[in-house]
């Protein structure tokens, strides 16, 4: 049994039998025997908390079995439902405390424990250590053109990600322009980080910010 990331797999038949996606949803499902057997559609409304859109499983413990497995996995203070009569105690029965909205509905809360890092993992970390674990992570699962990617070549498709990723990790803009080194276009995925200072960007009319 297992946790599945579902993005890109939203119309797949075996998801939609489970729940109709909506289109600012981060779809998750959870396997039992290589099955998909549970689906929920998760959005978040913060940085503290994410908010269940709708759930569809084949059985009850499925359903009980996906809500602790992203309460296991989430980041953030807590997960929120609105719930009716007809799902409330499955909700209470998964550590949801109930709140009344009004009659035979519900706000359904979880708060998640926050888990205190080891602190072997607690350090500074070097821009060279930060470049060979970004690397050492793309994958075909991770790129943008999984049907080119290849070993050879494993920075195909990476840049979005990857700059999404450093953002995370080190704050500031996503700068989407033209970008030159030595009068040559080039992908940033695929050029050391030691030389992001030698590159210029083309032109300010073809930039903008994320």
């Amino acid at each position: 049994m297992a946790i599945v990331d579902l993005r890109g797999r939203e119309r797949e038949p075996e998801v939609l039998a489970l729940l109709d996606p909506g289109p600012a949803w981060n779809v998750v499902g959870w396997e039992r025997d290589e099955r998909l057997v549970a689906c929920v559609g998760i959005e978040r409304t913060s940085a503290d908390e994410l908010m269940v859109r709708a759930l569809g499983a084949l059985a009850e413990p499925d359903a009980l079995a996906l809500l602790d497995g992203i309460a296991g996995v989430a980041t953030g203070l807590r997960i929120v439902a609105h719930v009716t009569d007809e799902s409330a105690e499955l909700y209470r029965s998964c550590g949801f405390v109930l709140e009344t909205i009004d009659d035979g509905r519900f706000r359904a809360v979880r708060t998640l424990d926050e888990q205190a890092a080891p602190p072997a993992s607690i350090r500074a970390t070097t821009l060279d250590e930060t470049q060979a674990a970004i690397r050492a992570a793309w994958g075909r699962d991770t790129s943008d053109d999984p049907d080119d990617w290849s070993e050879l070549n494993p920075a195909r498709g990476q840049c979005a990600v990857t700059a999404l990723l450093v953002r995370e990790l080190l704050g500031g803009e996503i700068l989407v322009a033209n970008v030159l080194l030595d009068d040559r276009r080039v992908d940033r995925a695929q050029q050391p980080f030691a030389q992001l200072h030698a590159a210029v960007v083309e032109s300010d009319s073809d930039t903008h910010r994320l």
